[in-house]
């Protein structure tokens, strides 16, 4: 990998944004022994969040994600 891929480089650039919502392309979702990628970011942003998955990878999800200081109360995937 690049090292543009690490959770806690992400985390940090996009704290620097204090953005209230932020969408993601090529998320790693949850896998059988960890959360992904989606759900760390959240947690190291304080920010809820939603991912659909578009395919597997190596086991786990992948795909978009959604970060958002505000609630999310639907999702539809288009």
């Amino acid at each position: 990998m690049d090292g543009r891929t690490r959770v806690d480089r992400i985390a940090s650039v996009l704290g620097h944004l204090d953005a209230d919502v932020v969408a993601l392309q090529e998320v790693w979702g949850a896998g059988p022994e960890e959360d992904g990628q989606a759900a760390a970011l959240g947690a190291a942003l304080g920010m809820g969040w939603m991912m659909d998955s578009v395919r597997l990878l190596r086991g786990k999800s992948y795909g978009n994600a959604i970060l958002s200081r505000l609630p999310i109360a639907s999702t539809d995937r288009c």
